[in-house]
């Protein structure tokens, strides 16, 4: 399912319009994304939980020529699936 299926399918289960849908998913999108830029977790109950990971400064190769690069310390997203949601799956 993509993105404009999701608000289709959203849209004919609420009654709302798709507008509105597609504003409501804009302003969780960006409500995470702001939680995880200042290193604070999002959860969704049912669904899981996303995080902010620190990862910390790494050598690492590059594929063409093998030489060694510096990988960067930086912060990555992570997602914890709910136990309901891995059970749903089994």
């Amino acid at each position: 399912m993509n993105y404009q299926e999701l608000v289709t399918h959203v849209s004919g289960e609420t009654g709302l319009p798709k507008k509105q849908v597609d504003r409501v998913f804009d302003t969780l999108r960006d409500a995470i994304h702001a939680e995880l830029e200042y290193g604070e977790s999002v959860s969704l109950p049912g669904v899981g939980k996303f995080v902010s990971v620190h990862r910390a400064e790494r050598v690492g190769r590059n594929v063409r020529t093998g030489e060694p690069i510096t990988i960067p310390a930086h912060n990555a997203p992570k997602f914890k699936p709910a136990k309901s949601l891995k059970e749903a799956l089994r």
